[in-house]
């Protein structure tokens, strides 16, 4: 069997940000401690937690060091978690 080996590489043309509300760009800003972000369903949640992952990537912070923790109780949350990541980083 070959071996593969897999990197992060930004991609070539940049995607549109979503449009955040000033609350969730404060959210995607915040540096200074663990933050918790809830709210109902369709708030914007998800897309909040991925800007503030991608936002420290493209500032340097290794990603191996990026710890969040989500909580679904449908499987198609995931998919709808990691759907934006595979847009923005490519495995090459």
């Amino acid at each position: 069997m070959s071996k593969q080996s897999f990197s992060l590489v930004a991609p070539s043309a940049p995607k549109s940000t979503p449009a955040l509300t000033p609350d969730q760009k404060a959210a995607v800003a915040h540096r200074s401690s663990p933050l918790v972000i809830h709210g109902g369903p369709g708030t914007g949640k998800t897309t909040v937690l991925v800007e503030a992952a991608l936002a420290r990537i493209a500032e340097g912070q290794n990603p191996d060091s990026i710890l969040q923790l989500h909580f679904a109780q449908q499987r198609q949350c995931l998919n709808h978690l990691l759907e934006p990541f595979t847009h923005s980083l490519f495995l090459s």
